[in-house]
């Protein structure tokens, strides 16, 4: 885990935090390459995950706009929002004078990203489907911003925290458990009635996994709605729910463990159901290391584990 004292050391190292004169040339989460004539200065993100980043390399300050659903850390709160989708507006974005936009995959059409680049204002995607893709968009962003050097230091933090779980997983003297993700606002589905569910693919299987966890749905690919039926039939162990973004909200523990259908559920009768509020979960950032610790501490504790108290 990455505290806060050594992350204000990062911070004052030489060069870290100031932008170099050298052109800077990456290449996005999406296969684009992109070319700076020096790292970024102002910074509009339609990306959650990219603000999130921007935030653990000490570049929050940058950001000049954001979507409405960019909403962490905290004080972006201040940061003016821009019209996404159908309330996309260029000149909107033009008039705060960007130098970068990063965006997740879908965030943005081909043609609002070709008007955006027409009017000289490149565009990243910033959005990985792993961990592993994570600390890619962590070295792209850093690159993009000059902050290499705290870009570096983020995602050994990462490797460092990710390294103590797998070894409290390894030494685990109780059999695996399972768990089902209930994810609110899952991209892709609409509100429907019902569940909607983490499959193969998704951030969640993987933290799961590197949890300690065997995630019921992970025979199905991507987001996907479930039936009660399938549900009681996979019986999982614990219940996980969460909301993806901030226009959603999670399902509550009290209503899950109120649903008629899930009084036989072996996580309902033993009430090993958790809503979490935050987006370690389900934002692919430098959180999610986090996150899979939280699943960790949820589905097994640590008042045996001395080793994961002592790494966190």
């Amino acid at each position: 885990m990455i505290t806060a004292a050594a992350l204000a050391c990062a911070l004052c190292l030489p060069g870290s935090a100031s932008a170099s004169d050298a052109a800077v040339q990456v290449t996005d989460m999406a296969g684009n390459d992109i070319t700076l004539s020096e790292p970024a200065g102002r910074i509009v993100s339609f990306s959650p995950a990219g603000c999130e980043i921007l935030n653990s390399i000490g570049g929050s300050s940058l950001l000049c706009g954001r979507a409405a659903a960019c909403d962490y850390p905290e004080e972006i709160l201040a940061v003016p929002t821009v019209g996404t989708g159908e309330e996309f507006d260029p000149e909107e974005i033009i008039s705060l004078s960007p130098e970068l936009v990063l965006a997740g995959r879908y965030d943005l059409t081909q043609e609002q990203t070709d008007v955006l680049k027409s009017a000289g204002i490149p565009v990243a995607v910033c959005e990985a489907a792993d961990i592993e893709g994570v600390m890619e968009a962590v070295h792209m962003t850093a690159e993009l911003t000059g902050k290499t050097e705290i870009g570096g230091f983020v995602t050994e933090g990462m490797k460092s925290t990710l390294e103590i779980l797998e070894s409290s997983v390894d030494h685990l003297e109780v059999e695996k458990k399972t768990v089902l993700f209930i994810v609110t606002g899952a991209p892709g589905m609409d509100a429907s009635g019902r569940i909607q569910t983490a499959g193969s693919g998704t951030i969640q299987n993987e933290l799961a996994d590197l949890a300690g966890l065997e995630n019921v749905f992970a025979d199905r690919e991507g987001y996907c709605e479930v039936s009660t039926e399938e549900i009681l039939s996979k019986n999982p162990d614990l219940i996980v729910s969460m909301a993806m973004d901030n226009r959603t909200v999670p399902m509550a523990e009290e209503e899950i463990l109120a649903m008629p259908d899930f009084q036989d559920i072996t996580a309902v009768r033993e009430e090993t159901v958790r809503t979490f509020e935050g987006y370690e979960l389900c934002r692919p950032g430098p959180g999610a290391a986090e996150g899979a610790v939280m699943l960790y501490e949820f589905a097994y504790g640590t008042e045996d584990d001395p080793s994961l108290l002592a790494g966190f």
